[in-house]
């Protein structure tokens, strides 16, 4: 009796054995699994930001993105666009979409950038919210201005409301991206009531035509001077296929010409970290 209950006891501790060895072989396929896994994501946050062609490519994943909030198929689509830029030189790609409509020539634009480490996009709105006076930005190119010692860059802009045939204003100023936020500010201002101009200060001073031609080098003396192309690129195609419908390769190679024609004479400077 005690032969057989000892035979018992080792049969039991045989399978006992056997399935502590399975469930450990188990466990030791899933670890390395899991740490690869870790190990992949610390890789890439050390690596830093996408580099900028992995950056266009992802970006036809949001391509309800490039849809102007605004826009509506049956309203005038030729004015609604977008542009692929990099405003602030840090690596980081911007979407912009933007729209002047109406009668007044009113702009409204939207700003998108690339997350720093490639995880989808942030929204940047303007810093300032004016939907009546926001800078017409829709232009191929635009002189610039370099602060050498920060890196900033000030882009040149005119934003013109038109109230009727004698009657506009036009503001001449800057705009840059800083801190994620579109910022502008507007340096002197022309008014045209009755056919006759009159030309202002940001204080609201009388100055004269000259002044104002000249009022942009002036503020920005002792700045680099250069100039800024853009690629905007209608919204809507020749065909009438929206930049949103289309496929993904056609879309890239939109968004590949859009970047590569937003330049100026030397690129710009050593990138911001």
């Amino acid at each position: 009796m005690n032969k057989r209950i000892l035979s018992l006891a080792l049969a039991i501790l045989a399978v006992l054995s056997l399935l502590t060895a399975c469930t450990g072989n188990s466990q030791n396929e899933t670890t390395p699994a899991t740490t690869t896994t870790t190990e992949s994501a610390d890789q890439s946050d050390a690596d830093g930001k996408p580099t900028v062609e992995e950056q266009l490519k992802m970006l036809t994943a949001y391509k309800d993105t490039f849809k102007h909030k605004n826009f509506d198929s049956a309203n005038t689509p030729e004015a609604f666009y977008f542009a692929i830029t990099d405003l602030d030189n840090d690596g980081l790609v911007e979407i912009i979409t933007s729209a002047c409509t109406g009668s007044g020539l009113y702009t409204e634009s939207y700003f998108f950038e690339v997350h720093e480490k490639g995880r989808g996009i942030n929204s940047c709105n303007p810093a300032q919210i004016s939907r009546d006076s926001e800078p017409d930005i829709i232009v191929d190119h635009t002189d610039c201005y370099i602060n050498e010692e920060t890196g900033e860059i000030f882009y040149a802009y005119s934003d013109v409301i038109r109230v009727s045939a004698g009657e506009s204003y036009r503001s001449i100023g800057w705009c840059t991206f800083r801190d994620n936020r579109f910022v502008y500010e507007a340096v002197a201002t022309e008014s045209i009531v009755e056919s006759t101009p009159i030309y202002k200060s940001t204080n609201d001073e009388v100055i004269t035509a000259q002044d104002f031609v000249d009022a942009m080098d002036n503020y920005f003396e002792g700045y680099k001077s250069t100039n800024a192309t853009f690629g905007w690129t209608p919204f809507v195609n020749a065909d009438g296929v929206a930049a949103s419908d289309l496929p993904d390769e056609e879309l890239e190679k939109l968004i590949v010409a859009s970047y590569e024609a937003f330049s100026s004479d030397e690129r710009f400077i050593t990138p911001n970290a």
